[in-house]
């Protein structure tokens, strides 16, 4: 029978739908085939998984063309194959191999291409129920004890040609138990068809069991004495399920507990000390899917089921039109705690017509696994829209919703995984990622066009990557932080209307934060600094602009302020930094900072002058022909730079087309300028991003160097406190330039008084000075 994965009535859903956390994660493909598969089954058999499924020998093409158009899957034309991998997730790549018998298929046409697979004795079992034999339908079983290098067959393990589907298999109390029809049998060797004969012969009667049983052992208790055999089944009227417990002294079953709703393809097994129960109840003419999470199996009542959808896809926007409802379920469960890299989560392997990269076409059923790794008393979907708009059954029929869509202020939880779909978010919901969800598609934030008319106010998107564009159609602000836009730069034009998206990944791997940096431009002509930016873009984004004439002190707050800003000063140095704020947070990690340096460059006398420029800020220039232009140097005037290492000056003379060398410079460094005309000079540029610091050597000859008055050292004022911070122990001479007697001041450490002499003149940052070195040093440490 086709086995939809839709879901219950709203009049059964709404007993159990008031939860506040609904979670969203993805399926993965274990096989990726043109032809339908499905039947599946899975075990830990001997160091591998093992995925045993029926593979269509004809259906090649969307499932609504196959078998005469008829859309229907339960046909007897198909064949076992199996995978094997050291990890549930290495099936997927694992290769598939076709369970073979004297060199043919083993079973033709095994009943609606079920198989069941399970490992006992150090053996491989692998049942199923060939329907084309001429005395009727026979169960076979086949075993290998070489990891199916080889086969062995046992051609009717129940005998009389017994018809059986939906069997299943479990170890239990070190025997193989095996359900069919209303019957279970149990045996300790499986491969010897007498030992069957026997078992069936004494087999229990399940009351009740309309024959789609499917048995779980619970062996979670160290104490095997006290393991526990569960079978659950649809009843015989078809309108609710049961759940038998094994009696082991009896050797029979007790009388049940009810579950609420028709149990097809019922699935049962225990995580974390509570049960985990998942059923596809039968709603004629279509089926849903759902499942219970609960301490007992007394439990699986209607206020503890749970919306499990491993397909479903809605691509309207709150009223339903699911129109990929259609998935062959065949579910089986285990707990990874096996193989190479067990995960420790409870796994259900399904079949389904999912079409990931078109939701809206279903296609051949291929086998799915879904980590039960959401809070599993939580509603769970696999597409986001669903967990959004709810969805119908039959989209003509508005009695039929199968569940509500989510409701303000709910939460949305989205594990990893790619969604490709485009997200109508109608709703105020907190709708979260975990930094490996990637939303591939638009999301539209709207209150027009759906069929709740809700005004969305309060929309949170976080830890996304968002391959397409976020919209705000709707009132406030959406809070879309924390999300990677698929480029170090931000979402750039993907924003429209008010998103706050700051601060934003600048990696795909989500590890690194941008804050908002505004590019800012300042220029100052002796009297008016003025900063020009342009303004990012962002919703609600403001911006404070703060000043200081020591950078590593303290920043006066001159408030929030428009492009350009004007500042009356004259003050020969002076600091800014301009600040992005978005809701009241200022981003100081993104803040444009900036400043300007006065420099009086004079020609004395002689008709030409040196004076010192100290390049303290990041002036955007590399080399001695850049800053000369900077400067506006004129033919025949120089620039000169000391070398320490040899105690030279190198002097490069601009000759008005171009200069003699061109050596490299760089921030921190200092420099000689001679000039010919009198001319004063305003640089303008970018603190730096560390503070200068220098090192300081001695030489065979004399130990000079040249260094500045860092930014951050404003608090030093004159010569003496200079050489209280640097210490006598590294040097004993500074020398100050005096422009206007063309030569050096020098203060000198007098050791007999412990006194600096001259050392009261004063000096500010990026003044230039010259350091007798003691020996070899950093300054500042």
């Amino acid at each position: 029978m086709r086995k939809l994965f839709v879901l219950l009535l709203l009049v059964i859903m709404a007993g159990f739908l008031f939860s506040a956390t609904i979670d969203v994660s993805k399926p993965y493909k274990l096989t990726n085939n043109t032809e339908y598969e499905r039947g599946n089954d899975i075990a830990f058999c001997n160091g591998y998984y093992w995925l045993v499924f029926g593979k269509s020998t004809t259906c090649s093409t969307e499932y609504d063309q196959a078998w005469g158009n008829d859309g229907n899957p339960d046909h007897q034309d198909y064949h076992i194959y199996y995978k094997k991998a050291t990890s549930i997730s290495g099936l997927a790549s694992a290769s598939e191999v076709q369970l073979m018998y004297d060199s043919a298929p083993a079973m033709t046409n095994p009943s609606l291409g079920e198989a069941w697979i399970e490992y006992y004795d150090n053996k491989i079992f692998i049942a199923g129920t060939e329907t084309n034999v001429a005395a009727g339908k026979n169960v076979k079983m086949f075993w290998s004890d070489d990891d199916g290098t080889t086969w062995n067959k046992l051609d009717d393990i129940l005998g009389g040609n017994t018809y059986a589907q939906h069997v299943d298999m479990e170890i239990y109390n070190d025997e193989l138990y095996f359900v069919w029809g209303a019957y279970t049998c149990h045996l300790s060797d499986p491969s010897n068809q007498s030992a069957w004969n026997t078992a069936v012969a004494n087999k229990s009667t399940i009351s009740s069991s309309s024959g789609t049983a499917r048995l779980f052992a619970d062996k979670t208790d160290p104490n095997p004495a006290n393991h526990v055999l569960y079978l659950a089944c649809l009843n015989n009227a078809w309108n609710g399920g049961l759940v038998f417990t094994y009696t082991l002294s009896t050797d029979s079953w007790d009388s049940g507990y009810t579950i609420e709703y028709a149990a097809y393809d019922p699935v049962l097994t225990k995580y974390d000390d509570s049960f985990i129960f998942l059923q596809a109840p039968w709603l004629a003419p279509q089926q849903g899917y759902l499942y219970c999470y609960t301490e007992t199996v007394s439990e699986f009542t209607a206020n503890n089921f749970r919306v499990f959808d491993p397909s479903a896809y809605n691509a309207d926007t709150i009223v339903g039109d699911n129109d990929n409802e259609w998935a062959c379920f065949w579910g089986q469960a285990m707990v990874d705690l096996y193989g190479a890299s067990p995960s420790e989560n409870t796994v259900v392997v399904y079949c389904s017509e999912r079409n990931d990269t078109n939701p809206l076409q279903p296609r051949n059923a291929d086998i799915y696994c879904m980590e039960m790794n959401w809070g599993l008393g939580n509603n769970h979907f696999t597409f986001i829209g669903t967990a959004i708009y709810g969805a119908y059954i039959d989209q003509n029929n508005a009695a039929s919703i199968c569940f509500d869509p989510a409701a303000d202020n709910d939460i949305i939880n989205v594990i990893s995984g790619t969604y490709v779909e485009d997200v109508i978010i109608a709703a105020d919901l907190f709708i979260y990622g975990n930094q490996v969800s990637i939303i591939d598609g638009d999301i539209d934030v709207n209150d027009t066009g759906t069929a709740r008319e809700i005004d969305p106010s309060n929309v949170v998107i976080n830890d996304f990557w968002i391959t397409g564009t976020l919209s705000n159609n709707g009132t406030g602000t959406v809070d879309a932080r924390y999300n990677y836009w698929g480029s170090a730069d931000g979402p750039g034009a993907s924003i429209v209307g008010a998103v706050d998206y700051i601060p934003w990944y600048t990696d795909a791997e989500m590890t690194t934060l941008a804050y908002p940096s505004p590019t800012a431009a300042l220029a100052y002509d002796g009297s008016d600094a003025t900063i020009t930016w342009s303004a990012l873009n962002d919703v609600g984004v403001t911006y404070k602009v703060y000043y200081t004439s020591d950078p590593g002190g303290s920043w006066t707050d001159d408030g929030f302020q428009t492009s350009p800003y004007v500042d009356a000063t004259t003050d020969a140095h002076k600091f800014y930094k301009l600040v992005a704020v978005t809701d009241g947070t200022e981003w100081n990690e993104g803040a444009a900072e900036l400043g300007y340096f006065t420099h009086v460059l004079n020609k004395m006398d002689a008709g030409h002058g040196y004076n010192f420029i100290s390049l303290c800020l990041d002036y955007n220039v590399s080399s001695v022909s850049e800053l000369g232009t900077a400067i506006g140097i004129s033919s025949g005037e120089t620039i000169t730079l000391w070398g320490a290492a040899d105690q030279a000056w190198t002097t490069c003379t601009y000759a008005g087309s171009s200069w003699d060398q061109d050596p490299e410079i760089d921030t921190g460094m200092a420099v000689l300028v001679e000039v010919m005309s009198d001319k004063t000079v305003y640089l303008t540029g970018s603190l730096p991003e560390d503070w200068a610091t220098f090192d300081l050597i001695t030489t065979a000859t004399t130990d000079m160097n040249m260094v500045f008055l860092p930014l951050n050292m404003a608090s030093l004022t004159d010569l003496e406190d200079v050489g209280s911070d640097i210490g006598v122990a590294n040097c004993n001479s500074i020398s100050l330039w005096d422009a206007a007697n063309q030569g050096w001041t020098t203060a000198s450490y007098l050791e007999t008084w412990t006194y600096w002499l001259n050392g009261e003149l004063t000096i500010e940052v990026g003044d230039v000075m010259m350091i007798g070195a003691l020996q070899n040093f950093t300054w500042p440490d």
